[in-house]
């Protein structure tokens, strides 16, 4: 039996100011803000390696096999990011490994991917987490941790959405509402489009809670749909080359503009080496990543000989 739960929240004090300082001093320790942002990075990264659903840790050696990459504390606006590994070893580690069993007993393991809302579950069966959430939902890309993570991106999905100001529509980043065009190939929407499309959005792990929870309070449809449609982007399209980057394949960033565009470029070790533009419209999820594969296939193909 699988029971599905919430996710804990991390950095919960986390405020929008218009100059965050991202140089914090915050001394990382073992009490319980922290110990949440030590479990979320955790299971990113179990999930991330697809392994198995776990009860506790039974070792030091066990634990460390997930101990890497970068953690951030934040604090109001000021914000604190060092080495996981660094700062586990300047804590007590059976004390830390105690802590951190105490919030797998609490919570039970987390499944968290790039993009997707994390969740916890708790079984007593024999499961890998990526391969549960992919079984989940058969048809969509997932993309792991591990996949896109650099520091430019946390940052950037932080500041973007922060909740404190997210009231109406405009609020949201500009990459939530061109998600949303994605999803109709960037055409426009009817009440009767988008409430077909909706009802499938809220099940999928891409899914930005916070539009989720705006469309329900506005609970406007005839409203929600002419904003969308009303908005356009600047699709900002980074292909990344297998030799440039092994474990990215791209990274998307969305604009606000005058009209729907796709910008396209393929990024290898030498730098830029192709660059276009193209209309969005009829652009969906689908045909964007054959679009991405079929670049970096062909840039691999041209270069064999090279």
């Amino acid at each position: 039996m699988i029971k599905v739960l919430e996710a804990p929240r991390q950095n919960e004090r986390h405020k929008f100011v218009s100059f965050p300082n991202f140089n914090g001093n915050h001394q990382f320790n073992l009490y319980d803000y922290d110990i949440r942002i030590y479990y979320h990075k955790l299971f990113d990264n179990r999930t991330s390696k697809d392994k198995l659903y776990i009860d506790k840790y039974n070792s030091l050696d066990e634990l460390e096999e997930d101990i890497y990459g970068n953690i951030t504390h934040i604090d109001g606006g000021e914000w604190t990011t060092k080495s996981f590994k660094e700062v586990y070893e300047s804590l007590d580690k059976e004390k830390f490994l105690i802590k951190i069993n105490q919030a797998i007993k609490k919570y039970g393991n987390m499944i968290s991917v790039y993009g997707g809302v994390p969740f916890c579950i708790r079984t007593d069966e024999k499961i890998h987490l990526l391969s549960y959430l992919k079984g989940l939902h058969p048809n969509e890309r997932i993309e792991t941790w591990d996949m896109v993570y650099n520091d430019e991106l946390i940052n950037e999905m932080w500041t973007s959405r922060p909740e404190e100001r997210i009231t109406t529509l405009a609020d949201l980043s500009d990459g939530v509402i061109a998600r949303i065009k994605f999803y109709n190939a960037n055409k426009e929407y009817t009440v009767d489009s988008f409430k077909l499309m909706f009802e499938d959005y809220k099940k999928s792990i891409y899914c930005c809670q916070d539009f989720v929870k705006l469309c329900q309070i506005i609970n406007d449809y005839d409203y929600i749909v002419n904003y969308i449609n009303q908005s356009h982007f600047k699709n900002e399209l980074a292909i990344f080359t297998p030799k440039f980057d092994s474990k990215r394949t791209h990274h998307i960033r969305s604009y606000k503009s005058d009209e729907d565009i796709l910008q396209v470029k393929v990024i290898s070790d030498n730098g830029v080496v192709k660059s276009y533009n193209m209309a969005a419209t009829g652009m969906t999820f689908e045909k964007m990543h054959d679009l991405i594969d079929k670049e970096r296939k062909n840039y691999t193909i041209n270069n064999k000989t090279k």
